[in-house]
Parts: structure tokens; sequence; C-alpha cells
């Protein structure tokens, strides 16, 4: 995949909607691409994770612990965003991945994103500001979801 197409993929994220071209360009061509088989593990639900994957092509099977064992709960497609809360804070893998057929994706580690702010120390801020912004907003649609449901419990 060329930069300029990795680029461009990463533009249209939410996450990646704080950095300008250039910044972009720069996460892009420091990302690493790979390439999975069908039925490759991509990571293990629970392990510490450093990074993101953007999915460029093909499929991967998300699967989290019930009392069966581990359990298919989502197919992440071309175009998501996998763990991108790692690109920022120390977090676990909150389920397992499996490419669903040969899959390449576009690792992006947490130790390329925090070089980016610190040139860019603007682009931590907007981050800040932008996530910040969204959880009040979440707030308040809890705040409005918890009002409805008492007012059909009166």
């Amino acid at each position: 995949m060329s930069v300029e197409r990795n680029t461009m993929l990463l533009a249209r994220l939410p996450l990646f909607q704080v950095f300008n071209e250039q910044q972009l360009r720069l996460i892009a061509f420091g990302a690493e691409t790979i390439t999975l088989k069908s039925n490759e593990l991509l990571f293990r639900l629970g392990e510490p994770a450093d990074c993101a994957f953007l999915i460029l092509d093909g499929a991967v099977e998300l699967s989290v612990e019930s009392d069966r064992g581990l359990v298919p709960q989502d197919v992440a497609r071309s175009g998501v965003l996998m763990g991108g809360l790692a690109l920022i804070n120390s977090v676990d893998r909150p389920a397992q991945g499996v490419a669903l057929v040969s899959t390449t994706l576009l690792r992006l580690r947490r130790s390329l994103i925090q070089r980016v702010f610190q040139e860019y120390p603007d682009s931590a801020a907007r981050l800040h500001e932008s996530m910040s912004n969204s959880l009040q907003a979440f707030m308040k649609d809890l705040q409005r979801a918890e009002q409805l449901l008492t007012a059909l419990d009166d």
C-alpha cells in the first residue's frame, strides 16, 4: 500500500482527524503493513495492546470470553480501526482477533503516535479536547436515558 493511500484512509477515521496532512503522512510512513492468512491469530484476549490495527483488506473475527469459552461477537472489515485506545493508553485486548480470510492490516504503534504528539503538541491538545467533548456528550446521553427509564418506572 502506498503512503498516500494510507494517509487518506487514516484521515477518514475520527481519531486521526486531529492530525494535519503532514502528520498523517508521518504516521502512515511509520506504520507497518502486515498480512495474515485465513484463521491466523492477530491478538489474544487480555494481552497488553501497544498498537492499533487498521484493516486495509479482509476481515477479522472478534471473540470474547463467555461461560462457553471464546464466542464470536463481531466481525471487523476493511476500514475499521481496532484498538484505537491502545494508541494513547495502556490497555489489554478486550477480545481475541483472528483473520477470517487473507487480511492486510496497517499496524499503528503507540510509540509512533507518542512521537508525533511530542513533535506536535497542538495535535495532542486537539485530541484531548475531542475526547473530552465525546465523553461529555456520552455522559449527557446516559443521564437522559436514566431519566427516561426512571419516568417509565413511575
